[in-house]
C-alpha cells in the first residue's frame, strides 16, 4: 500500500507540526535546513516507490481518505483477498474520522492535530512555496497534483522593474 499526499503539504506538516520527530531527526537544524531535509526525504521516498511500483498493490491519496476512506478500505481488503465486510468498513471509517477523534469518541492512538492543525502549502510564505516547488516539482507532477503558481507572489523587497523593449535607432523592422 502506497499512501500519498500532496508532497508540499506532507513536507510542511512533518517540518513544522511534528516537533517530537524533529527533535529526534535534527534538533539543531534551522527551519530552512530542516524544510530542505524533509523535502529531500519526500523526493527519495517517491523515487523508492517508482522503483518498486510493480509490488505496490494499492495507492491511495490522503486527501481521498479524508473525504471518504470507504473506497480505499474496500480496495485494500480486495488486494488482501479478504471479504469486504461493510459494517466493519463503516466502523473503521467512523472510528478514525477526524471529527470523531476530536470529539473524543474515536481512535485513541493518533497524531491528529499534533502541533496544531495543518495549513496547506498555498498559505505558506512565498520563499517556502518556491523552495517546495524547486525540490518537489517532479513528485507533484508524478503524483498528479496540480502544480499551482510555482513562483508565488513576488517578495516585496525583490520587485522587478517594468519590462521595456529598446529598439535601436534607425531599426526598420
Amino acid at each position: 500500500i502506497y499512501l500519498v499526499r500532496d508532497p508540499r503539504d506532507q513536507v510542511l506538516s512533518v517540518t513544522f507540526r511534528k516537533m517530537g520527530f524533529r527533535r529526534y531527526e535534527d534538533p539543531e537544524a534551522s527551519d530552512a535546513e530542516y524544510l530542505r531535509r524533509m523535502a529531500e526525504r519526500n523526493v527519495a521516498s517517491y523515487r523508492q516507490a517508482l522503483a518498486s511500483a510493480d509490488v505496490i498493490d494499492v495507492q491511495c491519496r490522503y486527501e481521498d481518505l479524508c473525504e471518504d476512506p470507504r473506497p480505499a478500505l474496500r480496495q485494500v481488503l480486495g488486494a488482501l483477498d479478504r471479504p469486504i465486510d461493510e459494517p466493519t468498513i463503516e466502523r473503521a471509517a467512523v472510528q478514525h474520522d477526524a471529527a470523531t477523534i476530536r470529539a473524543g469518541r474515536g481512535a485513541t492512538i493518533t497524531n491528529l492535530d499534533e502541533g496544531g492543525r495543518a495549513a496547506s502549502w498555498w498559505t505558506a510564505d512565498p520563499a517556502r512555496q518556491r523552495l517546495l516547488h524547486a525540490y518537489l516539482v517532479d513528485v507533484i507532477h508524478g503524483l498528479g497534483y496540480p502544480p499551482g503558481d510555482c513562483m508565488s507572489p513576488a517578495l516585496p523587497d525583490h520587485a522587478l522593474p517594468q519590462r521595456t523593449i529598446r529598439v535601436p535607432e534607425g531599426f526598420a523592422g
